[in-house]
């Protein structure tokens, strides 16, 4: 009987089968195969939603058909029988008769028909019992059922014993091969109950969808059923809630755990040592020996992933290395499968089959048309099956694969030296993707955010499996080196979208890998991972943090120009960061000497030249040192250009927004304020188009619009626009210090402004000024004291002046440049 076990029954010990009619006065009827020869489960808990549902579909109303069915679908192990064993329980006043048939397969779903025949009468014990005589009988009496009017209880009909119509529930359990559906044409005043594997089983006795694909337990139920099971006390709750977590909140895994429970350990016990790789493991594997005494099965043999097709197996596997919850059936494309040589589908018609085949076994489920999901235990499992080896080769073809698809945020490199793959005929020696050099190009998120939990995935079975020797024994270093390019363009991603912190440590995990790899491309992701670790401190305020990391990639870079005597697009983003951090640190001349080499160098590359976000720096560079018709030349040339080239409504990334925000402030320094409004509504209105609502660029764009509004007197205005940007910025108040201690000093001006207008608020304007001010003051100190922690000069050209607390550059030179 399957998902026959101690999540839902208790016991499988046969008793005295009754059958219970409508009112206990009327007659009862005796068959064996009926749900009672199994106990009604004592430890049964939750599950109301769907107990519900299925209560809804098939109890007997005069408002329904009078034929009614309806299929419990779901993984192995997930408590279809519990909760069809539940339902007979409930209900069994309802019907006239209960019957329960196995139907496994075939030959068990014919003994189980012939069962219920001969317990109806139906059939002789010495007559013909053969599967169409057996059939036959058992449909006839369905389409027209009937029961004893009135007899004594254990009498036995007679020729004068008056019948009555009836209404009968008939359980299929287990009814996985849909097949043996063919041979039965049910019909009559009764309700069926499905429980199968297979999805299509919603459709098998009606040409519309009747039934439900059965979800995982709730948390809180999962947590008691363990808790009842393994008879524990209040005190160990939290630990049974984790365990429920962790397993998938599976009543055949939660079952498991409770026995081992009951054994040797309580449930914090457990939990510690679930925690703990080696433990984790022998759950997941065939030998272990805590099956239940009324179900032969664990988890690691219920989905009986031996009996999967090659192709199929091979699907499952790989699947087992991906996030569960969103597969993208785009990541199966050919152009993958085909660097492997294990028995993976290889083209589109093979790839479908074997999707149909764990379709069909609940161990996918189809998400939409896009994407498939996958329960986390069923992974586990199937990695846990794998020997050293194939896991290696396993996790080398899941990296190229998820590298393969990954639109990287650098530049190619210009080699990439050979590749120490032993199998290299089957791997390419290529260290970035096919699309490169997308950095800040807004229209590969979507695609990116897809992928993003793939390289979580893999980056956890790294952290939790590296330390198991030997597994990862034998990864490529290639493998090792894309792995690490991946995490790094994880982290950048994540920044590109505004999250400045890397929580999920990709870069620790990347420096760990890459310290392990001797390869001719090591060099390149070094010069990356010090890239984006400068660019991402410099953003967060981190900017001691943020000139050694580039000043590290610009010494990589230079040994690598030096050895292989060309400069490319690399060569130039190294030049322009460490040229910020220059014109940051003060050093302005020899920021913008850097600059201009990295807008000459770039212009000589051998791709399209398309400005880009250093224009606008050296634009605003420009106009710290007061070069305002350079910064006007270059910064309307370059406009002119990207709109030749992508139009007027450019969603390419955010550098058009970018240089409107460098022109907003060079028409301010020119005295013409209508122009600079226009351009930073333009900047503003880019922003909000292409990085959102929520990123630092936007709440740049954002004070300067509220300070042109001030300027025009629309108070109100300038408020709420204000307000939208400390509130980016208040989101991770110590990255963005520096910008809240001059938010909160614009925010004093705009509240001060309302007490020229005399309404009557003058307490409460002047109150809310006050407070304002004092944030202001209260960042700017903080601000200032990150500086001296940092060892570089502050950067304000009022020191010593009485009047800084009012002057707008003792607030604005705490920033960066790029965002005065």
């Amino acid at each position: 009987m399957e998902d026959q076990s101690e999540t839902g029954s208790g016991s499988s010990t046969p008793t005295q089968a009754t059958f219970r009619s409508a009112t206990p006065t009327q007659a009862t009827f005796g068959c064996a195969s009926s749900p009672y020869v199994f106990r009604r489960n004592e430890n049964f808990c939750g599950r109301e939603q769907e107990l519900n549902v299925v209560a809804q579909a098939l109890l007997p109303h005069e408002d329904y058909p009078k034929f009614k069915v309806f299929a419990l679908c779901g993984l192995g192990g997930i408590g279809k029988t519990e909760i069809a064993l539940e339902f007979a329980y409930r209900h069994r006043y309802v019907f006239d008769f209960v019957f329960w048939a196995q139907a496994d397969n075939a030959a068990i779903l014919h003994e189980s028909c012939l069962a219920i025949s001969l317990s109806l009468g139906l059939l002789n014990q010495s007559g013909e019992k053969d599967l169409n005589t057996v059939r036959k009988s058992l449909l006839d009496w369905l389409e027209k059922p009937q029961k004893i009017a009135s007899a004594p209880d254990g009498a036995r009909p007679s020729q004068t014993t008056r019948y009555l119509p009836a209404n009968w529930l008939l359980i299929f359990d287990g009814f996985n091969d849909l097949e043996n559906s063919r041979i039965f044409a049910l019909y009559g005043n009764g309700s069926v109950l499905i429980t199968s594997r297979d999805p299509s089983a919603k459709t098998m006795f009606s040409p519309e969808q009747a039934g439900l694909d059965l979800p995982c337990m709730e948390l809180d139920d999962g947590a008691e059923l363990l808790m009842r099971l393994s008879e524990s006390g209040e005190d160990q709750r939290g630990a049974a809630k984790n365990l429920s977590y962790v397993l998938g909140r599976l009543p055949l895994a939660l079952s498991q755990m409770a026995r081992l429970g009951r054994r040797r350990y309580s449930l914090i016990e457990i939990w510690g040592r679930y925690k703990q790789l080696s433990q984790q493991g022998r759950l997941h594997r065939k030998d272990t020996p805590i099956s239940t005494t009324n179900y032969p099965h664990t988890i690691a043999t219920v989905w009986k992933l031996d009996e999967l097709s090659p192709a199929a197996r091979a699907l499952l596997t790989v699947i087992s290395f991906l996030d569960p919850y969103h597969i993208q059936h785009r990541l199966f494309s050919k152009l993958v499968w085909e660097h492997s040589s294990l028995p993976f589908p290889k083209d589109d018609f093979t790839y479908q089959q074997a999707c149909n085949e764990l379709v069909r076994s609940s161990l996918i489920r189809p998400m939409g048309d896009l994407e498939l999901s996958v329960h986390t235990l069923v992974q586990d499992v199937a990695n846990a099956a794998l020997g050293d080896e194939e896991f290696d080769e396993l996790f080398n073809f899941v990296v190229y694969m998820i590298w393969f698809m990954w639109p990287s945020a650098m530049p190619r490199a210009s080699r990439w030296g050979t590749n120490l793959h032993p199998q290299a005929s089957r791997w390419d020696t290529n260290l970035h993707p096919p699309v490169c050099n997308q950095r800040n190009q807004v229209t590969r998120w979507p695609w990116c955010l897809s992928l993003f939990p793939h390289i979580i995935r893999l980056k956890d079975l790294w952290d939790l499996t590296d330390r198991r020797s030997p597994r990862f024994g034998t990864i490529a270093p290639v493998t090792k080196l894309r792995f690490a390019a991946l995490l790094n363009d994880a982290v950048w991603l994540r920044h590109e979208l505004g999250f400045q912190e890397d929580p999920t440590g990709f870069f620790k995990t990347s420096q760990e890998v890459l310290n392990q790899v001797d390869h001719p491309g090591k060099r390149s992701l070094l010069i990356d991972m010090h890239f984006y670790h400068g660019v991402i401190a410099a953003d967060t305020n981190r900017h001691a943090e943020s000139r050694m990391h580039k000043e590290e990639s610009m010494n990589l870079q230079l040994a690598t120009v030096e050895r292989l005597g060309t400069i490319n697009e690399r060569h130039v983003q190294a030049c322009i960061e460490l040229a910020i951090s220059r014109i940051h640190d003060g050093v302005i001349d020899v920021g913008i000497m850097a600059l201009e080499r990295a807008h000459y160098i770039r212009t000589l590359l051998p791709i399209p030249y398309l400005p880009s976000s250093l224009q606008a720096y050296l634009g605003l560079a420009y106009q710290l040192e007061g070069y305002l018709e350079e910064s006007n030349k270059l910064l309307e040339e370059s406009l002119v250009i990207r709109t030749r080239r992508l139009g007027n409504d450019d969603a390419e990334s955010h550098r058009t927004g970018f240089i409107h925000y460098a022109l907003g402030n060079l028409r301010a320094l020119q005295n013409k304020p209508e122009q600079s409004l226009h351009h930073h509504r333009q900047a503003w209105d880019h922003y909000q188009s292409t990085v959102g609502e929520c990123d630092r660029l936007t709440a740049d764009a954002g004070y300067k619009l509220a300070e042109h509004s001030l300027r025009r007197g629309k108070l109100d205005e300038a408020l709420t626009t204000l307000q939208d940007s400390l509130n980016i910025w208040l989101a991770n108040p110590s990255a963005y210090t520096p910008y809240l201690a001059r938010g909160y000093w614009l925010e004093e001006r705009i509240r001060l402004g309302y007490l020229q207008n005399d309404d009557g608020r003058e307490e409460e304007g002047m109150r809310k000024a006050q407070e304002a001010r004092l944030k202001a003051l209260e960042w700017r100190r903080q601000c200032v004291a990150e500086q001296k922690r940092d060892g570089r000069r502050e950067i304000t050209v009022l020191r010593g002046r009485r009047n800084w607390a009012t002057d707008i550059r003792a607030f604005d030179t705490l920033v960066p440049f790029w965002s005065r």
